[in-house]
């Protein structure tokens, strides 16, 4: 699976499928990220982009190298 397209709403829908398959909430996400548990909604539901310093915190939590983040 690609973890960034240009969509917004298609990189909220990986990266939803890729919290759940590290088994974590979105408030455990958030939490480990260090941003709210509204960003990380509005960024799976397709309404806020990432910038790039949360992009590494996403990728560091649920373990993504750097091929899948830019595919």
């Amino acid at each position: 699976m690609r973890i960034w397209e240009t969509s917004p709403r298609t990189f909220g829908h990986d990266l939803k499928e890729l919290r759940m398959d590290e088994h974590l909430t979105q408030a455990e996400l958030s939490g480990r990220i260090g941003r709210s548990l509204d960003y990380v909604g509005k960024i799976e539901k397709g309404l806020r982009t990432p910038d790039l310093e949360t992009l590494g915190r996403i990728q560091r939590v649920l373990r993504i190298d750097e091929v899948r983040m830019v595919r």
